[in-house]
């Protein structure tokens, strides 16, 4: 009988869950201590060389734009092998241009990309096919020269997309009190009535908000179009003749309404409302001299009382902030999650303080149907973090300072470290390594592990009426095959038993009555945090409280240990043998690409989206029609998808 060759081209992707990591060719390490990662997130560092990245934009074809402060703007592209592993190519520097400091932003045509120096804004004509500008820059607002405060942040609106915000700071000069001066204001230009432009900063464009000490964030709700603010608390603030700037004032997240409620936004000077400065102030610590009966933070405090500015008049005079962050912290940039359900803010750091603070990225709970923080305006709780350094005292000069933030299509957070020249991405609810190390909650991807990790060694072994094999005894985690919910429960035994006392052991017995025990396919035990894998759809299984708590979402498994396990089932019914040899495959690693349907219901992807991801293809010898068979059906019995795509073919000539 002629031998029949069984290829056997199973889509093994390449991201993994949470509790899992994959492998990734090039992994870049920061020169100082990496930052520590909150739960539920993965950070990587992805790109560096940069002088002074700054804003970030994405374009149409996913090309991120970065503003390299005293350089231009340069564009990066990737290959994206999923999850947290991009690999870059080398910048392309689009737009040479030394005066360039800060500010950027894509037109949403993909038309035009806008960027500024601390006097203009300019836009240049951009093709995101080709990544170039073409022709010369046009200059659409200018007069913003300050003393200092340079930047001048840029933010195109979603909701009305010939609209663009400029922030201008306030140069610290008591000049902001004055409308006219146009200092420490935001105001929104009509880029359609190319007639007016270049805008005079001063003179035109309608007011979003002024008595603003330094607002360096903008941003824009997904879903409401609401904008936000970031402004920066002043320094070295008294009150009374006593100093109170170690804890006062606080920095601000400020609301400005919405752009669709403003007609025509050419020269209306008279819309927006004040929001203090240089007069009052937000308060966090309220434990201020002559404090008001119930001062609550977030309320505006004068550090004056000359009988026109006093307590009173900058509570109902002037807007307090929506929420207030501790002082000092500098932040500098706004990101909302494309659903609307949370802001992430960069904080730059400050060095106003006897020891340092902000130096990190934190996340604010938002309501996606009302567009505004769940929290309430006198919280001192809203901010949590998402990742920081895990040792401030080396800032500013040697640690992550974060800038610049952009989501990208697929949900992942990049952000720019413009006083190490990088560039970071963040990825929610997966981890990507293949030689990283797990933080206590996060996973910070690094190229050589400080602690044991998701890709240590592996244990394997297979049950046996009952009776488990073991072959490594110094493994950092357990693969298991099962056939059966009563296997299921005997790994957990098995564990304790295998463990000792190891602090991640476990007795629970895991029931999940919502499917059937044919399901349990498989087990994969982490020692290290006391989580496991279970069935085809191979979900994660976290330990809460104690007890072992299931998690419908689905994950594909890692590819190097889904091909393992396949290879594993097939061997096991005799396919892959050959005279004097067992166990003959030969495997082809390469990248697949697929757009799921309407109809589909993906467990890697969405509805609609071109995605690719890492796939192996394994060829398998197999002798005898009944052995392709048993071979057939052990490939669908172990591979984690519910329908594993494969042919045979017959070697005539073999």
């Amino acid at each position: 009988m002629k031998p029949v060759s069984v290829l056997i081209a199973a889509v093994f992707c390449a991201y993994s869950c949470s509790c899992r990591a994959t492998a990734c060719s090039t992994i870049l390490a920061p020169k100082y201590s990496p930052p520590t990662v909150s739960s539920g997130w993965t950070a990587q560092l992805i790109a560096n060389g940069f002088t002074k990245p700054r804003s970030l934009a994405f374009d149409a074809l996913g090309g991120l734009l970065v503003l390299d402060s005293g350089v231009g703007i340069k564009r990066l592209v990737f290959a994206d092998h999923g999850g947290s592993c991009l690999i870059p190519d080398d910048p392309i520097l689009i737009v040479n241009s030394t005066s360039l400091n800060h500010g950027l932003s894509i037109s949403h045509n993909n038309k035009w990309i806008y960027a500024s120096s601390a006097d203009s804004v300019f836009e240049w004509s951009y093709d995101p096919d080709s990544g170039t500008v073409s022709g010369t820059s046009a200059t659409l607002v200018s007069g913003m020269a300050n003393n200092g405060q340079v930047t001048r942040t840029l933010l195109t609106s979603l909701k009305e997309p010939d609209i663009l915000v400029v922030s201008r700071g306030s140069s610290e000069s008591p000049e902001a009190s004055s409308l006219s001066s146009g200092l420490g204001q935001i105001k929104a230009f009509n880029l359609s009535d190319t007639a007016s432009q270049p805008y005079n900063f001063d003179t035109t464009g309608h007011i979003l908000g002024w008595g603003l000490f330094n607002a360096v964030g903008l941003g824009e709700h997904p879903t409401t179009g609401g904008v936000f603010s970031l402004d920066n608390g002043a320094d070295d603030v008294t009150r009374d003749g006593v100093d109170i700037h170690q804890t006062n004032p606080g920095d601000e997240l400020n609301f400005h309404g919405y752009l669709n409620n403003s007609a025509g936004l050419s020269s209306d000077l008279d819309q927006g409302p004040n929001y203090g400065y240089p007069d009052c102030y937000a308060v966090w610590n309220t434990s201020i001299p002559d404090a008001p009966a119930g001062l609550k933070v977030g309320q505006q405090f004068s550090v004056v009382d000359d009988g026109t500015i006093n307590d009173t008049t900058c509570r109902t005079s002037y807007v307090a902030p929506r929420l207030t962050f501790a002082p000092h912290q500098a932040p500098l940039d706004i990101a909302f999650a494309r659903d609307g359900t949370a802001a992430y803010v960069s904080f730059h750091g400050s060095t106003d303080k006897s020891n340092p603070v902000g130096y990190s990225i934190g996340q604010v709970a938002f309501n996606s149907e009302t567009g505004m923080p769940t929290e309430a305006s006198d919280s001192t709780t809203a901010i949590v973090s998402v990742i920081r350094n895990a040792d401030d005292n080396s800032c500013p000069s040697s640690c992550l300072r974060p800038v610049g933030m952009a989501i990208d299509k697929k949900g992942r957070l990049f952000f720019s470290s413009d006083a190490t020249g990088e560039i970071y991405v963040l990825v929610r609810s997966s981890a990507t390594t293949g030689t990283s190390s797990s933080t206590e909650t996060g996973t910070m991807v690094t190229p050589t592990a400080t602690k044991k990790s998701a890709a240590g060694t592996f244990y394997f072994g297979i049950f046996d009426d009952g009776e488990l094999s073991i072959d490594n005894s110094d493994a950092d985690h357990l693969l298991y095959y099962t056939y059966g919910l009563n296997q299921v429960k005997s790994v957990f035994v098995h564990a304790k038993q295998f463990l000792g006392g190891h602090k991640s052991q476990r007795t629970h017995i895991v029931e999940h009555p919502e499917h059937t025990s044919e399901s349990y396919r498989r087990v994969f035990f982490d020692l290290n945090d006391g989580q496991a894998i279970f069935d085809r759809r191979v979900s994660c299984l976290p330990w809460v409280d104690g007890k072992p708590r299931y998690i419908t979402k689905p994950y594909p498994l890692n590819i190097k240990y889904a091909v393992a396990a396949c290879k594993q089932a097939v061997f096991a019914v005799g396919a892959g043998r050959y005279p004097n040899y067992s166990e003959v495959s030969f495997t082809t690693i390469g990248t697949g690409q697929f757009r799921p349907v309407d109809s589909a219901k993906p467990n890697i992807g969405n509805v609609g989206t071109i995605e690719e991801v890492q796939e192996a293809s394994v060829e398998i010898l197999c002798v005898g029609e009944e052995t392709t068979r048993a071979a057939v059906e052990a490939l669908k019995r172990a591979h984690p998808y519910e329908e594993p795509g494969y042919y045979v073919y017959k070697l005539e000539d073999f």
